[in-house]
């Protein structure tokens, strides 16, 4: 059981990550996909986390290696495997559903207090967060959902900072620790400290992945099968309702 990394800059894998993994007795593998590492296939994965990149999201658009990202995600939200996109990393689970991201515009950063939308009070990362946090600000595109995708969070000037898609994928538009965003030092001086629910999301989203692991390979592992059996193959199945938060 294990919970994947993609990771887009060379850099140690995101702390709150390793903690929460600690906590729930499961692997964290990371792979370094700047180096040309990825998986071959869902085989022993029960949740992705794809990491942000601070590069032109336009300059390798149409390499092999984020072709074979696309490929992956998209087999992911096919068998219903937890995804988590971060920065950068939302941007490719929305293309990788049928979403666009046109090129990028002028930066935008900054801080900005989170707006949650009504469906977040029933979602398993959003529900019952404390007040009205601010995140960092780096957006430097709009962004195109998929169909029946769900918005859970904006900001004055971004309709979408989080969404969901299906019941199992999302795609947060800002790091979730403020290293990340410590290069820049406009995004890194903020009217106020990281609000505690920050650290809620990595635990939050690895408590799912545990929770669904033996159906999350079972699903994996006939969904990866399908194509080789033909007409005659399992029939894919994409939820659309979340399952029940079932913590505070």
């Amino acid at each position: 059981m294990a919970v994947v990394i993609l990771q887009h800059t060379p850099g140690v894998a995101p702390h709150a990550f390793v903690v929460a993994t600690e906590a729930a007795g499961l692997d964290l593998r990371v792979h370094r996909v700047w180096a040309g590492d990825l998986p071959g296939d869902l085989t022993g994965v029960d949740a992705l986390v794809v990491t942000g990149d601070p590069d032109d999201p336009r300059a390798d658009e149409g390499a092999t290696a984020r072709h074979a990202e696309l490929t992956l995600l998209r087999a992911a939200l096919d068998a219903e495997v937890p995804v988590l996109g971060v920065c950068q990393g939302a941007r490719r689970l929305a293309t990788a559903a049928g979403g666009a991201a046109p090129f990028p515009v002028d930066p935008r950063l900054g801080w900005a207090p989170l707006k949650v939308t009504s469906a977040a009070a029933s979602d398993p990362l959003f529900a019952r967060l404390p007040g009205r946090p601010y995140v960092p600000r780096r957006n430097r595109d709009r962004l195109e959902l998929p169909q029946g995708a769900v918005v859970l969070a904006s900001d004055d000037r971004h309709a979408v900072q989080a969404f969901r898609i299906g019941a199992g994928a999302w795609g947060l538009r800002f790091p979730l620790e403020v290293d990340c965003a410590a290069a820049d030092e406009e995004t890194a001086t903020g009217p106020t400290a990281p609000e505690p629910w920050w650290g809620r999301v990595p635990a939050r989203f690895v408590a799912l992945a545990a929770a669904r692991a033996g159906t999350t390979a079972v699903r994996a592992f006939f969904t990866q099968r399908a194509g080789a059996w033909g007409a005659g193959g399992p029939t894919r199945l994409r939820s659309t309702s979340p399952p029940s938060p079932g913590w505070g």
